[in-house]
């Protein structure tokens, strides 16, 4: 496992226009100065679904488009990401599925652990997400199934982590959520 380093021209990118609809043009362009086949960039909203399943069509799409099939990673980003030079690291870093760290406002209690994991941007390699199967995120519950009790990224981690992947954390970028800068 982990042996492809990642490498953005074998890569394609999904950003998740949900829920308006649209997507900020500087992730695209972003990700095309770094070196992303224009090709391999796309969006997917399904602005009346919850978040996890937008995810999960999401993914889905990705593994089994025909035209994408010799590619070794695919790139998960929302669309009110804000990409940037603090990002640099996350393409060097190794590991099965790398996010980075992003502002979430009261949510930054979350990112405690190094290995912590939200779905706002990321990366994973292509065996991984075949092999770990759908559904990849979906909410957890508490024990009693009557409230929230983990986010749907946490699903997807605990599942990755199940199936012995590695996930790990580089690099910074900007969150709408935090800026007012939502598209």
């Amino acid at each position: 496992m982990g042996e492809e380093k990642f490498n953005i021209e074998n890569a394609a990118a999904f950003v998740n226009c949900f829920p308006r609809g649209h997507c900020d043009p500087t992730i695209p362009v972003w990700l095309i100065q770094a070196g992303l086949s224009a090709k391999r960039f796309m969006t997917y909203s399904k602005r009346e679904y919850p978040i996890e399943t937008c995810y999960n069509l999401a993914i889905k799409a990705a593994i089994e488009n025909p035209v994408l099939k010799d590619v070794g990673w695919f790139i998960f980003s929302d669309n009110d990401m804000i990409l940037g030079e603090e990002l640099q690291p996350w393409f060097s870093a190794e590991g099965d599925v790398v996010g980075v760290t992003y502002d979430m406002g009261d949510l930054n209690r979350t990112w405690g652990r190094s290995d912590s994991f939200h779905s706002g941007l990321w990366r994973a390699r292509r065996d991984v997400l075949e092999r770990v199967h759908a559904p990849w995120f979906d909410t957890v519950l508490t024990d009693d199934g009557c409230d929230i009790d983990k986010c749907c990224c946490e699903y997807f981690a605990r599942k990755v982590r199940a199936y012995g992947y590695t996930i790990t954390r580089a690099g910074w970028a900007g969150h709408g959520v935090s800026t007012g800068q939502q598209t």
